[in-house]
């Protein structure tokens, strides 16, 4: 009651998208007012003195992005409030108790797409430092002086006065992995300066259409993936046969482009078929009953036609 909030962070780490980025909540329509009577208007409270409303929670970001702007990226930052995040944390944080500051910090899995850093993983060192610029951060915001809030708050005016897309956060699309109880969700095309989410802007400009369709792309990613396993197997079953003709050539002393005698030998479409020789030894066990002789092909004969080598009588009752 004496001291208000300033700051909920949801700390994730994300698959697909490069950099450590923020998602926030950005005001619109009916966010600029009470839900109800007596609630709290989202995003009202930990806001910087005299920040206008538009601009309130991209101002922490981009002092984040000024102390750290070769591991944090703030073009890669969304404010947008889908409807598929309602029940994320940031979202429950900024609605229902009224938090400005209330985000998700996503750590790519990968590394930087810019920067220093571009094309390397980050490592624990990385990910300290970013942490450490957090409260670095936290520290200037509610610094006393003003001094570098108010001049990174002048950025984002100009910004947004010249419709810069990083302020409205039309840059980076929200792209999040499997739903869990905060914010991930795998539904999101992918966005972000550096991914597919401009190219697929400017088509939604030019022919007021998306590109594809969301459930063809994860169709498309399984039937590649299908493919590919397909055709390991198929080397594998190439390499199991070359390392059995192997064993057998050393096994029964078989000269090279020959035929281990009375064991193994190539039948073509059919693969190894068993070929029984009197000089070989008998592997198999032994089976009461009819036999079935077996051709030097590898191959039973075939049935001889009715009428030639059979004798058929005819009894009347």
């Amino acid at each position: 009651e004496d001291r208000e909030v300033v700051l909920f962070c949801d700390l994730h780490g994300h698959s697909r998208k490069k950099n450590i980025f923020l998602y926030g909540c950005e005001k619109k329509g009916k966010d600029l007012g009470a839900p109800y009577p007596g609630a709290l208007v989202p995003g009202s409270v930990g806001a910087y003195p005299g920040t206008p409303p538009r601009l309130q929670e991209k101002l922490f970001p981009c002092m984040l992005h000024h102390n750290l702007p070769h591991i944090f990226s703030f073009a890669s930052s969304n404010f947008k409030v889908q409807k598929s995040k309602e029940s994320t944390a940031r979202v429950v944080g900024w609605r229902e108790l009224g938090l400005v500051n209330s985000f998700t910090l996503e750590a790519s899995f990968a590394g930087a797409s810019t920067g220093k850093y571009a094309g390397l993983h980050f490592s624990t060192s990385h990910l300290e430092e970013m942490g450490h610029a957090v409260c670095s951060t936290l520290l200037d915001y509610v610094s006393p002086d003003g001094g570098f809030p108010g001049d990174v708050l002048r950025e984002l005016d100009t910004m947004a006065r010249s419709g810069s897309g990083m302020v409205d956060g039309s840059l980076a699309e929200e792209e999040d992995e499997r739903p869990t109880d905060s914010e991930d969700d795998d539904d999101e095309d992918d966005g972000g300066v550096d991914g597919k989410g401009k190219a697929a802007e400017a088509e939604l400009k030019s022919t007021g259409k998306k590109s594809g369709s969301r459930k063809g792309s994860r169709k498309g990613r399984a039937m590649r993936e299908l493919e590919m396993l397909s055709k390991q197997g198929e080397a594998a079953s190439q390499l199991l046969m070359q390392d059995a003709l192997q064993f057998f050539q050393s096994r029964f002393g078989m000269e090279s482009g020959g035929h281990a005698p009375g064991f193994l030998q190539d039948s073509g479409a059919t693969g190894l078929a068993y070929a029984r020789d009197s000089s070989a030894p008998n592997l198999l066990p032994q089976r009461r009953g009819p036999t079935t002789s077996i051709s030097s092909s590898g191959l039973p004969p075939p049935p001889a036609p009715p009428g030639q080598g059979q004798s058929r009588s005819l009894r009347r009752p």
